[in-house]
């Protein structure tokens, strides 16, 4: 886990040591929608860094280590337009079930390897149940649906 004046420390240096221009300040202050003097503030370490503030600092400078500093371990951004839309038939879904469920497993069994559970491999296990949670929750959703639909499970007209 990175402190908050590791945090302050790494956007000092990329905002203001080593920036590449006078206004890079200016600009990530307007995509964080804050003021100029809560960017200095917080690269001084006064203020917390807020996930805006980061954020704004990557779309901005696009250094990779505030990109490191949003993305949870294994996870990768993507811009929005680059994600797939979500399955959208029973299939579709009912089959990410049994990949979510498959990661758990294999999550399961490297957390046994050595017969205990590390705060990691708790935690890496949590996030793959926790997904296994959501991808079940949408077969039951498009199950509703369907169930709305007098049992179509194709999508009302205008939906994609």
């Amino acid at each position: 886990m990175t402190s908050s004046t590791e945090i302050a420390e790494l956007l000092n240096e990329i905002l203001i040591t080593h920036a590449q221009g006078e206004k890079v300040v200016h600009r990530v202050a307007v995509a964080a929608g804050v003021s100029e003097r809560t960017i200095y503030d917080t690269t001084s370490g006064r203020l917390n860094a807020s996930v805006e503030v980061i954020k704004a600092a990557f779309l901005v400078v696009q250094d990779p280590r505030l990109r490191k500093l949003l993305e949870p371990e294994g996870w990768r951004l993507a811009p929005a337009d680059q994600v797939p839309p979500p399955a959208s038939d029973l299939a579709s879904e009912t089959a990410d079930v049994i990949l979510a469920a498959s990661d758990s497993l294999k999550e399961a069994r490297r957390a046994m390897a050595d017969g205990r559970v590390s705060r990691p491999e708790d935690a890496a296990l949590r996030r793959a149940l926790e997904r296994v949670r959501r991808e079940t929750d949408e077969v039951e959703a498009l199950l509703d649906r369907a169930r709305g639909a007098g049992g179509s499970l194709r999508p009302a007209v205008g939906e994609d």
